[in-house]
């Protein structure tokens, strides 16, 4: 069963993975794409990182702090370097991937105080 964390952290990370492959698409489609590559495979692992955390959740896998710490980071350090990007989305995925790193802490956090009873 599911605790609440866990709903939040699936909410999350499947608005984060929307997002980065909205973006991926939208950058793919600038004049210039060829500048728009690092942008893109950031996009892409973030949104690959999202869906596999989610995965790991339903699936119940007994290392689940590992993925929420590792998606939360990957989230966290790909936001700040969207936060930088002129274009409406990367802003709108940079929102989204800080949102996604909070909710996978969040979530790490209980799942450490659960194992710990």
């Amino acid at each position: 069963m599911l605790i609440h964390k866990q709903h939040k952290c699936i909410s999350a990370c499947k608005e984060c993975a929307a997002a980065c492959l909205q973006s991926a698409v939208a950058c793919m489609q600038e004049n210039d794409s060829d500048t728009m590559l690092n942008c893109i495979a950031d996009d892409l692992d973030c949104a690959e990182m999202c869906i596999l955390t989610i995965h790991a959740i339903l699936r119940g896998r007994n290392n689940l702090n590992a993925y929420y710490q590792m998606c939360a980071d990957i989230c966290q350090n790909m936001s700040l370097e969207s936060a930088d990007r002129e274009l409406e989305l990367c802003q709108f995925c940079a929102d989204m991937r800080a949102r996604c790193a909070d909710a996978c802490r969040e979530a790490s956090i209980s799942a450490v105080a659960v194992d710990e009873q």
